[in-house]
């Protein structure tokens, strides 16, 4: 089934999806005067196509680009941390759910439609405000910040380290199941309240090498959801699920102060790397 949605998923990107990558967009441009007129057409910006295609250069270049630059650095740790905790809560919700309140296999795996409900308002909340609080806060700049991206991903972090303390506290003290599954699917709400506009972060801040510096912070997350629900478990088995899962939300508040200082300074802290300052 996994394979199956991931191929229709897969399928509709690659039809209905524009190109948005600029060297590439470039390229064809390019390529179609070229075609018209018979005569190659350099726009600046567009490097030799063959320097770009070094194996070597395209392995390294999202780590250049990510550890050449703090704001994307501090973003990076932030946004890793926050998205694993969607690991966190998929290898504790079961045991929690089975060995707390009795619930069977199946039910339990329907259980986790909660989550999918609070991550789906989460992406339409962030659909319909994203694009609006920027022009907000652009005013009559006709060139906006990056920075005006963050207003969202600073509530998800402020609001995210109480929904995992409640999650741990509900299951701590047996209270009904619907509070619990309230509290994942907050989990999956302020989740990608976090992490959906940091991507689009990134992508305005880094311009051209958007694309090396979204794999460095990919890269990031899946080391950090590798490890840190490592981490939880034997919390959990030491503290109990209410103060195993409140050091997780302490630890999760410690790093939510970081997109409000980038948010305040990141226009002047951008300009130090050759990646992510402004044209």
């Amino acid at each position: 089934m996994s394979a199956g949605l991931a191929a229709v998923c897969e399928l509709l990107f690659l039809t209905c999806f524009r190109e948005t990558y600029k060297m590439t967009i470039l390229r064809r441009r390019a390529a179609k005067h070229a075609d018209e007129h018979g005569a190659p057409l350099h726009p600046a910006g567009v490097d030799d196509h063959k320097s770009m295609l070094k194996l070597w250069e395209s392995v390294k270049r999202p780590f250049h680009v990510l550890f050449k630059s703090h704001v994307l650095m501090g973003l990076s740790l932030f946004g890793c941390v926050t998205f694993a905790f969607f690991y966190v809560m998929s290898i504790s919700l079961p045991g929690i759910l089975q060995d707390v309140y009795g619930f069977s296999p199946a039910l339990t795996g329907l259980s986790f439609m909660s989550f999918s409900v609070g991550s789906f308002i989460s992406v339409l909340v962030s659909n319909f405000s994203l694009d609006r609080i920027y022009i907000k806060l652009r005013g009559n700049d006709p060139v906006g910040r990056p920075e005006y991206r963050l207003p969202l991903v600073i509530i998800g972090a402020f609001t995210l380290p109480l929904s995992i303390t409640a999650y741990g506290w509900i299951a701590q003290l047996h209270l009904p199941v619907g509070f619990l599954l309230l509290s994942v699917a907050m989990l999956g709400f302020t989740l990608l309240m976090a992490s959906l506009p940091l991507s689009a972060y990134v992508v305005d801040a880094a311009g051209l090498y958007s694309a090396s510096a979204m794999t460095g912070v990919i890269v990031t997350r899946c080391l950090a959801g590798t490890f840190l629900p490592l981490a939880s478990g034997p919390l959990v088995q030491t503290f109990g699920y209410g103060w195993g899962f409140t050091m997780l939300g302490a630890f999760s508040m410690c790093l939510a102060p970081i997109p409000v200082v980038i948010m305040r300074y990141g226009h002047v802290w951008r300009q130090k790397s050759e990646y992510t300052r402004d044209a």
